[in-house]
C-alpha cells in the first residue's frame, strides 16, 4: 500500500540572529619590495626675464689722495768761476747758484764740481749748508799739486729745512785762488 504526504505551507523566515563579535585583526602581512623610480619629466620653460631694476643713486666722492712727493731739483752752471775766497761762500758765477730753497722736508743733497789752483799745492775746501749752517760731515778738502792741474770732486749730506731755509753749496780757498769747473746741485726730497 502506498503512504501518501502533503506538502504544507513555508513557513515564515525567522529573525536574524545577533551577530557576534569582531574577531581579532589578522597579522600585517610583509611589506612588498619598493617600486622603480618613475622617469623624471622635462623641465619646464624658462620664465620671462623680468623688467631691469633702477639704477641705485651714485656714492660720495672719495677723500682726495696725499699729494705725491717733490721729485729732484737741480741747479748746474758750465762757466768758470776763479776766486780766492777766505770764508764758505754761496758759489756763484755767471750761471746759475748752487742755491735752493725747496718746500719743508729732508732731502738728500749731493755736489760735484772739478777745481784747479793758480799755484802749486793750492786747496780749497768745499761742503754742504742747509739753513745757514754747515752740515760737518760734507766738509771736503781738494789739493791741487801743481798750478793748472784740476782735480774733481763730489760731496754730499742730508739736509732737513722748514720750507725757507736754503740748501747750499759753498768753498773756501786754503791757499792761493781756485778755479771752479762745471758743476752740480741736485736735491731729492726723501722725508
Amino acid at each position: 500500500m502506498t503512504q501518501g504526504y502533503a506538502l504544507g505551507l513555508r513557513g515564515n523566515q525567522g529573525y536574524q540572529g545577533v551577530q557576534g563579535p569582531q574577531g581579532n585583526q589578522g597579522w600585517q602581512g610583509v611589506q612588498g619590495p619598493q617600486g622603480n623610480q618613475g622617469w623624471q619629466g622635462p623641465q619646464g620653460w624658462q620664465g620671462i626675464q623680468g623688467p631691469q631694476g633702477w639704477q641705485g643713486f651714485q656714492g660720495n666722492q672719495g677723500n682726495q689722495g696725499n699729494q705725491g712727493g717733490v721729485g729732484y731739483q737741480h741747479k748746474f752752471a758750465t762757466d768758470l768761476l776763479t776766486s780766492n775766497p777766505a770764508t764758505d761762500t754761496v758759489i756763484a758765477g755767471t750761471g746759475q747758484s748752487m742755491t735752493m730753497t725747496p718746500e719743508s722736508g729732508t732731502y738728500l743733497a749731493w755736489f760735484s764740481s772739478s777745481l784747479s789752483g793758480s799755484a802749486n799745492s793750492a786747496y780749497g775746501f768745499v761742503s754742504i749748508w742747509s739753513g745757514g749752517a754747515q752740515i760737518a760731515d760734507s766738509e771736503r778738502r781738494t789739493d791741487v799739486a801743481a798750478a793748472g792741474e784740476y782735480l774733481a770732486f763730489q760731496t754730499q749730506a742730508v739736509a732737513s729745512v722748514n720750507g725757507t731755509q736754503a740748501i747750499e753749496a759753498r768753498w773756501r780757498m786754503g791757499s792761493g785762488s781756485g778755479t771752479l769747473y762745471s758743476r752740480n746741485l741736485i736735491i731729492l726730497k726723501v722725508g
